[in-house]
């Protein structure tokens, strides 16, 4: 997975050094790195977590990168409590996972009409 070793890198971190984080040996790092072996599910979800991205960053399915901010997203309600964000757009008030969702389908309706 060159994502993990591109994320570890920007980090300025050895194998070794994720290895102990995630409490794996540096040689399964090494193996997640050249995708000889694939992270379970647990470890998926501390990856996504330590770099501050989303598992299907990690796994080359999106291209959203950036989800450092997401527990700073306080967007303003109008009377009929939906969300109105900066982008104009209304959302229902909608948990995290939700909201990720829709960047995903946003992110395939790019990719599917061209706009990349």
């Amino acid at each position: 997975m060159k994502r993990i070793r591109d994320l570890r890198k920007e980090r300025g971190l050895t194998q070794a050094e994720l290895a102990k984080v995630l409490k794996v040996s540096a040689r399964t790092i090494g193996f997640y790195e050249t995708g000889e072996r694939d992270p379970d599910t647990d470890t998926l979800k501390k990856l996504a977590d330590f770099f501050c991205v989303s598992i299907d960053y990690l796994l080359s399915r999106i291209d959203v990168r950036d989800l450092s901010d997401k527990t700073s997203y306080y967007p303003k309600k109008d009377s009929s409590g939906m969300i109105f964000d900066e982008k104009h757009e209304f959302e229902e008030e909608l948990p995290f996972e939700a909201k990720e969702e829709i960047e995903k389908f946003k992110e395939f309706i790019k990719y599917k009409y061209g706009k990349k």
